[in-house]
Order: C-alpha cells, then structure tokens, then sequence
C-alpha cells in the first residue's frame, strides 16, 4: 500500500521515497548521485515563498535535506572560531557562490565574484603561488571557456600552470588537467602547434604515472586527434580518434556512454571532411541514438550531434532533413550559450549553407553575416573559423555574378588559411581554386564590357 507507507515515510525524514519497482529506484538514486555530484544545496531551512507560513513543526517536506542541513549547522558552531577559520569559510563559500552563478547560466555574474571578490580577496592574503590561487584560476579560465572567450582561458589557465611548475614535480599527475585544458584553449583559437605542445606534454605525464585512470589517455589522445583534424592531417586524426576509442572503452566498459557518443561524432567529423557522407552519417547516427537515450532532451551536447547530421544532410542535398536538424541545434545553443558565442556562429554559418543550396541568396547572406560578425568579435584574427564563413558567403555572391565580392572573399579565407594553416592543408587549394574562378569570371565580364 503506497499511500499507507507515504504516510509512514513522512515522519522520518531520512526516508527519500516509496518505490514499488527496483528500476524507479534506481533512477531516483542516480538523479539524486547526479544533484549532489554537480550542485551545492543552500544552508537554508526556509524557502523565501514559505518563509512566513513555515515553522519547525512542518518542514518535513524538506525531504531528508532539513535534517542534514540541522547536523551540517550544528557542526560549524563547534568548529574553532578562530579568524584564519573563518576566513576560509568565506573563501571557500564565496568561490562556491560564483560557481553556483556559472551553473545557472549567468556568466557575468560569476566572472565579477571570481575576479573582483574571490580572486582579489585571495591576493590580498595569499602569496602569488599558493595552491588555492591556482583552483580560482582555473575556475575563471573554465568559466571564461563557457562562455566563448578562449583567449582569457588561456591567460588564467597560463597562470595556474605557472604555479604548478613552482608547487609541483615536473611530471605530477595534477599537471595532465591543466595541460589538457591549455591545449584545448589553443586548439580553439586556432594556436595549433601550441595546442599539439600541451597535448603531447600531458600525454608525457600520463606515461610517466601509474596511478590515473585510462579516461585520462582517452581524453588526451582525442584532444590530440582534434588538432590533427583542424591541421587536415585526417589519417593522424582518425589514428588518435582510434586510440581515444580504445582507452574510452577500457574505462567506461559499455558502448552506451555519453564519452563514447562524443568519440564516435569526432570520428564522423574526419569521415565528412573526406566527403564520406555514408560512413560519417553512420556515426552520426550512432552518437545520436546514445545522446537521446541517456540525455535531457535539449542537452548541449545534442546541438553538435543535430548540427553535423544537419551537414552531412546538406552535403547530401537533403535539405529538409538538413534545416530541421539545424534549427534544433541553433534553438539548443541559444537557449545554453551567450549571444556572441563561436559556436552560435557556427549554427548561423551553416544554416546560411542550407539557405544557399536551396537558392534563397539573401537569406542566405544574412546568416553568414551573423556568424561573421560573432567571429570578428570572438575568435583571433585570421581564425580558419572565420575564413570557413568567407568562403561560404564568396559562394554566396558568385552565385549572384558579383564576381568582385566573391573575390574579395575567397581572396580573405586563403589568406587567412595560409596564415593558421600548414601548406598541405586541404582548405588552401580549395580557396585558391575559387580564387581563380572569380579571377576568370571577372576577366571575362571586363572583355565583354569592353
């Protein structure tokens, strides 16, 4: 009788439910494991809705969490009250405060408590290369990262790698984190023989320790095969994609994982570069089924499944199929990420592709002018991210015979590509071929002029 043992269960307050069925259970368990693994619950008793109406005799409806809470309160009133205790209770509340910010999606807020309250106050105290100095920063490096701004990642991650060097032993397991998060942030704004550098220095470490798990080699090997696949070096890539592959699954033993979800869309990514649409669409596909079966609906990591089934979809001439899945990932990282975050501009790049194929020229413009303008603000100059942009809206005006527009773009995406990228890359001849192209046509409209 559910109803009779709901009744019982209220007045214990340690009692999280009644379950008639082992599988409700357990996926209450996991949630729960979940909450109190990502999120820090207030020292509250009241709710600020109920606060006039609630007296000690009724909050069981706090669940178990009141109880606990009472033990927690009891506890820190017995602590030492001493000055150097309480000062590392504010520090550390105070770093939890900006981190609860960052989870709520409130990016400036957390970057002001971080650097303006927690961060100051720490300097204030602290000498330069204290152990907690390093754990702010990287908070503020991740945060930043969030929120798009690779470049003030890298500087605070720099910073935390400067104190490890001083506190730690050159190949301390600690360093793999901060090498791995160093490397992703060059790789980003398009630092890639940094990038390598980092990756390669982790992998070092890993190497050399027998302590970590081998979720750590599958992390490094696929940060690694990311950067051999904006380099075009795709055999590397899909080599280190492979290696991740392996590790990841020694680790998670199961092939419905999110992380195995993640490494099969890397390896679908260096099948569409190749113009594989079949193979990469398999894999595509693949992480989809194990995203939608293990994740929230409207989870971040879905929006870059629905956008490169939305390009494979595209490079297919499935238009449809390709605008459907795009605006789901565009409605998914407008709801997550900040209005002038790269990968916004990267759902508006491809959305203006999908416009262009189905001859909307205007429309199409517009998108890629979007993203443009995002990347001019947030990516480094010459970013092949932005030159990716250009090429499309060359394609755009060549269309349109303005073969002078069309030109002046594709003229901005080689130079841009031979700036960031090695010689061999296969970017450089496709921009330098459409460069001629537009070269030809404008020549050939001046004869006629004439």
């Amino acid at each position: 009788d559910t109803y009779k043992h709901q009744e019982w269960a209220n007045k214990f307050n340690k009692i999280r439910g009644i379950f008639n069925e082992s599988k409700a259970m357990v996926d209450r368990l996991q949630r729960d494991i979940q909450l109190l693994l990502h999120h820090f619950a207030p020292v509250n008793i009241f709710t600020m809705q109920n606060l006039k109406e609630t007296s000690l005799q009724n909050i069981n409806k706090e669940q178990a969490t009141y109880m606990w809470f009472q033990l927690l309160i009891e506890t820190l009133l017995k602590l030492p009250h001493t000055s150097q205790a309480n000062r590392e209770l504010i520090e550390e509340c105070m770093e939890r405060y900006c981190l609860a910010y960052k989870d709520l999606g409130n990016i400036k807020e957390a970057l002001y408590w971080l650097e303006e309250r927690a961060l100051k106050l720490q300097l204030s105290k602290l000498p330069d290369n204290h152990p907690d100095l390093a754990v702010t920063y990287s908070n503020i490096g991740e945060t930043y990262c969030e929120n798009g701004n690779y470049r003030k990642a890298r500087e605070n991650y720099e910073r935390v790698l400067a104190i490890e060097k001083v506190a730690l032993s050159p190949l301390h397991p600690s360093t793999v984190t901060t090498f791995s998060n160093l490397g992703v942030m060059c790789e980003k704004i398009g630092d890639y023989d940094a990038a390598l550098a980092y990756h390669r220095q982790a992998l070092e470490v890993l190497l050399h320790s027998r302590t970590l798990d081998h979720i750590y080699f599958a992390t490094t090997y696929n940060n690694m095969a990311a950067v051999f696949d904006w380099r075009g070096d795709f055999d590397e890539a899909l080599y280190h994609y492979d290696k991740a592959l392996e590790y990841l699954l020694t680790s998670v033993g199961t092939d419905n994982h999110p992380d195995m979800a993640s490494c099969y869309n890397n390896i679908g990514m260096i099948h569409f570069q190749r113009k594989g649409y079949k193979k990469a669409l398999e894999f595509f596909e693949k992480t989809q089924k194990i995203e939608e079966c293990l994740l929230e609906r409207n989870h971040y990591s879905l929006a870059t499944t629905y956008n490169n089934l939305g390009m494979v979809f595209a490079a297919q001439g499935k238009l449809i199929e390709a605008m459907q899945y795009h605006r789901r990932a565009l409605a998914i990282r407008q709801r997550a990420l900040s209005k002038t975050h790269p990968e916004l501009a990267a759902s508006y790049d491809n959305l203006g592709v999908v416009y262009y194929k189905k001859g909307h020229y205007k429309t199409a413009i517009d998108f890629h002018q979007r993203a443009l303008s995002i990347q001019n603000i947030t990516l480094p100059h010459n970013h092949p991210s932005t030159a990716i942009t250009k090429e499309h809206l060359g394609d755009v005006y060549f269309r349109l015979d303005n073969y002078r527009a069309a030109l002046k773009f594709y003229t901005d995406a080689l130079n841009m590509a031979q700036t960031r990228l090695p010689a061999s890359h296969p970017s450089i001849k496709q921009y330098s071929a459409k460069m001629n192209q537009a070269k030809a046509k404008l020549a050939k409209k001046k004869d006629i002029c004439f």
